[in-house]
Parts: structure tokens; C-alpha cells; sequence
């Protein structure tokens, strides 16, 4: 027990200094330097998760969820139902289709990519 209260204490004086210390997150400057890859196949995931989010998540055009979604789409969001009808049919009742702009408009900050996973970082500002 003893040994368990001086890790606390000790990570919890060096880490306070940390919460201080927090740099800025900031957008990337340049959203199709981020699609890039060296490896063809994470390129591509990359490409196709970006034109789903930029189209049909944020641009609100369902219509082009069978461009990016199998049928049997397995949705992990416990209030959205599973499969491609599921989804295109919950997010209807909150999205409208938008003019397409020419990139994401949400603060893109990264895009990871890395077997069969790819994964967009945004910046949120939580004051």
C-alpha cells in the first residue's frame, strides 16, 4: 500500500506542472498534405474515410453512403443502428445536404492510418 501512495503522489507532482504546460492544437494548414502516404493502401484508406466524413457525415449527403459504407456497415455508436440503412436512415432526421466545399470544415488536425484503421483528430475548444 505503501508503495502504491508514493506512485500516486509522485505522478500526481509531476504531472500537475503538465496541466499548466498544455500547448495549442491547431488545424492543419493544408488537409491534402494529410491524405499523403508512402504506402498506396493507407493512402487510399485515407481518401476514402476522408471523402466519407467530408461528404456524407458533415456534408449531410446520404445519398452517397453506398459510395463509402458496405451494406453490412457494423456501426460501434450504441444509439445508431448497425448496417448502412441504419445509419442513413438515423442521421437523416438531423442532416441536410450541404454545398461540398473543397475540404473538411471541422478543425482537422491529423489523419492516422494504419493496417485496415484510419482515424481523424479534431481540434475542440472546451471553454
Amino acid at each position: 500500500m505503501k508503495y502504491f501512495v508514493k506512485t500516486l503522489l509522485i505522478v500526481g507532482l509531476f504531472s500537475m506542472p503538465l496541466a499548466y504546460a498544455q500547448m495549442l492544437v491547431t488545424p492543419a494548414p493544408d488537409q491534402q498534405v494529410l491524405l499523403q502516404s508512402d504506402n498506396p493502401k493507407l493512402e487510399a484508406n485515407k481518401k476514402l474515410v476522408y471523402g466519407f466524413w467530408h461528404e456524407v457525415f458533415e456534408g449531410g449527403h446520404l445519398d452517397k453512403a453506398d459510395q463509402y459504407l458496405s451494406e453490412d456497415y457494423i456501426q460501434h455508436n450504441p444509439n445508431v443502428p448497425t448496417g448502412r440503412d441504419g445509419f442513413v436512415n438515423f442521421f437523416a432526421q438531423y442532416s441536410q445536404p450541404k454545398p461540398i466545399r473543397d475540404e473538411i470544415s471541422g478543425p482537422l488536425v491529423s489523419i492516422v492510418a494504419e493496417r485496415d484503421m484510419v482515424i481523424l483528430s479534431f481540434a475542440r475548444d472546451l471553454d
